[in-house]
């Protein structure tokens, strides 16, 4: 999903993704410097056509050992980058891993307690308890 000013503008396909090859180098920076040249993605609707895509440098979002995005820069004009920006994305993707791993926990937390009985309140039991659907499982 591409966004941009908080509005989707369409999904796109894994065979369009430039993403797609970027979580396959987890703490890596993957780099395209001429997305035209490279057989990748030379027959890309996003190269050939609007918005022109030339550049392609990203890194994957991991969290508990899984690529779920990539954070990345796209460009118009071929181009390079510096070790020193490769090293700033890396950080980026860092703080943004963190950044999800902290909502992730929270999330967590808020639904384990949405589980919990108030304090001073016992789950249900007898009449209540008795009165709650059942269903029988078979095995067949």
């Amino acid at each position: 999903i591409h966004l941009r000013n908080r509005k989707m503008l369409r999904i796109i396909s894994k065979n369009e993704s430039f993403a797609e090859h970027s979580i396959l180098h987890p703490g890596k920076i993957f780099l395209v410097r001429s997305c035209d040249r490279d057989d990748r993605f030379a027959d890309n609707p996003y190269v050939r056509g609007p918005p022109f895509i030339k550049f392609y440098c990203g890194t994957p979002l991991m969290v508990s050992g899984h690529a779920i995005g990539v954070i990345c820069v796209l460009g118009f004009k071929p181009g390079d980058v510096s070790q020193s920006e490769c090293h700033l994305l890396l950080i980026l993707a860092r703080v943004a891993n963190n950044y999800i791993m902290q909502n992730l926990d929270a999330i967590a937390r808020n639904r384990q307690r949405s589980f919990m009985p108030a304090e001073g309140k016992a789950f249900p039991t007898g009449e209540i308890a008795n009165s709650l659907p059942s269903r029988e499982i078979s095995s067949s």
